[in-house]
């Protein structure tokens, strides 16, 4: 305990980091914290959700690449450029994520067969969700340092949800920078640059042009064939 600015007593800064890193290390409930910080429930859960914040506004530039919302949007720039590549001697433009069946059916994904009748569709759907595998065990390891990240979350607000998810990732890079694991460096981000010349209508068929090459169901097959030989062939 301190006394504040005014002469009343009240819990220390270090107390409220404390309950907050308790919260987000070991998945404490706020009114875990009572007995052992002589803390409230509503002050545990502010010291969160302010510690959180704090941590998001300090070190969101250095640790937190900003993500795509939705996920495509920079597809649809017209200026971003093409990431070309050859799959079984086939070139392709666009860069593709291993999903699951839950997902759209658009080039960028690149899904596991719901039925595989062959050898090689076996084959190329173990290698996919494998892969998928490995992804998943990242997040796992987040889950490992981050215990709060597996506790029920319908206490929180959506918005508290992301905020202490950031935390956990941004935490999470810092440890990893202080443990000198970390192998690349993120200083460069790729920022899409819309050429202002061009005409609204250029730019709106610009984009309704990609639209269409991100749902094209040809190129989409056609990718996932090519890496069903591809892996098959190596």
């Amino acid at each position: 305990m301190r006394q504040d600015s005014r002469g009343k007593w009240s819990i220390s800064t270090h107390l409220k980091i404390t309950a907050a890193l308790r919260q987000l290390a070991c998945g404490y409930s706020p009114d875990a914290l009572d007995e052992y910080l002589q803390m409230s429930e509503r002050v545990a859960r502010e010291s969160l959700l302010n510690f959180t914040e704090c941590i998001i506004v300090l070190y969101t530039n250095d640790y937190l690449r900003e993500p795509d919302t939705p996920l495509f949007n920079s597809m649809l720039v017209e200026d971003m450029p093409d990431i070309p590549y050859h799959v079984n001697s086939v070139e392709y433009k666009r860069g593709y994520y291993l999903a699951d069946g839950i997902y759209l059916t658009w080039v960028s994904f690149v899904k596991a067969f719901s039925s595989v009748v062959d050898e090689k569709r076996v084959y190329f759907s173990k290698k996919q969700a494998g892969a998928r595998k490995d992804i998943e065990r990242t997040f796992g390891i987040l889950q490992g340092r981050c215990h709060i990240l597996q506790q029920p979350a319908r206490a929180y607000e959506v918005n508290h949800m992301k905020r202490l998810m950031y935390t956990c990732i941004i935490l999470h890079s810092i440890i990893i920078e202080d443990n000198s694991y970390n192998i690349v460096e993120n200083d460069w981000v790729y920022e899409p640059m819309v050429n202002m010349q061009n005409t609204w209508f250029k730019r709106c068929d610009a984009r309704n042009r990609r639209a269409r090459e991100l749902r094209d169901r040809e190129v989409y097959e056609g990718l996932r064939a090519d890496l069903v030989q591809h892996l098959w062939s190596n």
